[in-house]
């Protein structure tokens, strides 16, 4: 079953869909999309990993962030500090919903989506298992080798700059530069995987190190997980690729809830 919802937080409406796998409680995934994207994602990957994850017994939202898809807003407003509070508001609709197992919740970040699920899973006790997909790890760094430094130059200077039709302003850079998800992550308690392609030109893959790093990998007792997709690009643009990225997830899941069982 797959249903639209607006989601309204102080400043704007968020468009949302929730897919629920029949009647009953689920655990639930919430999906966030990455840097001028929304919830259908790229080749669709979004909503192919929603209705599989769901068909697997899950209950999964995908939204956009305010300036995307269909919510409301500007793009030009977008910063990382309005995406973290907007993923919150998110959490806060997920956890009143009938249907969804509150003890059970997890973050699912593709790219800058990856950054602000990190950022939010260290804030948010509430989240329990974190999927990050070719994350975003130094913003600043990774979203100019992107953007490019002149836009950048030309934001902070003029206000906006209009990078491929998405208008960019001052407070998406100002973010960039004081949010640390490398340092903040290393407080996460829950469990973490960490998927990345070798062939990802957008996002160094190393990123994907850094973070597995960052949570203490080798410090603790941990259950996080660090897979590399052999060639994959960085939205994993084949179909052999995005089979191979959901079975890792749902492996992932799916040992969560076999460790919960035994628990029980």
């Amino acid at each position: 079953m797959e249903k639209h919802f607006e989601i309204i937080t102080q400043e704007h409406v968020l468009s949302a869909v929730l897919h629920l796998p029949g009647e009953g409680i689920f655990p639930a995934i919430i999906l966030c999309h990455g840097f001028m994207g929304n919830k259908i994602g790229m080749h669709r990957l979004f909503v192919k990993s929603a209705r599989d994850l769901c068909q697997a017994g899950w209950a999964v939202l995908r939204f956009d962030y305010s300036g995307c898809g269909e919510s409301s807003g500007e793009h030009r407003d977008l910063s990382l500090h309005q995406q973290i509070n907007e993923t919150l508001a998110v959490l806060d609709f997920i956890t009143k919903h009938p249907s969804v197992d509150m003890n059970r919740l997890s973050l699912l970040g593709l790219s800058m989506g990856g950054c602000v699920a990190a950022l939010t899973a260290a804030r948010d006790p509430r989240v329990t298992q974190l999927i990050l997909w070719s994350p975003v790890a130094r913003p600043l760094d990774d979203l100019l080798h992107i953007v490019g430094q002149e836009n950048m130059e030309q934001t902070m200077k003029a206000g906006t700059t209009d990078f491929e039709g998405f208008e960019l302003g001052r407070e998406f850079f100002k973010s960039l530069s004081t949010l640390h998800p490398l340092d903040e992550i290393a407080g996460y308690k829950g469990r973490c995987l960490i998927i990345h392609g070798t062939g990802d030109t957008e996002i160094d893959p190393g990123n994907a190190g850094l973070y597995f790093q960052a949570l203490g990998h080798g410090c603790r007792a941990r259950k996080d997980k660090l897979i590399m997709i052999p060639e994959a690009d960085h939205t994993f643009s084949a179909a052999r690729w995005e089979t191979e990225i959901l079975r890792h997830t749902l492996d992932f899941l799916e040992e969560e809830a076999r460790d919960e069982e035994q628990v029980g």
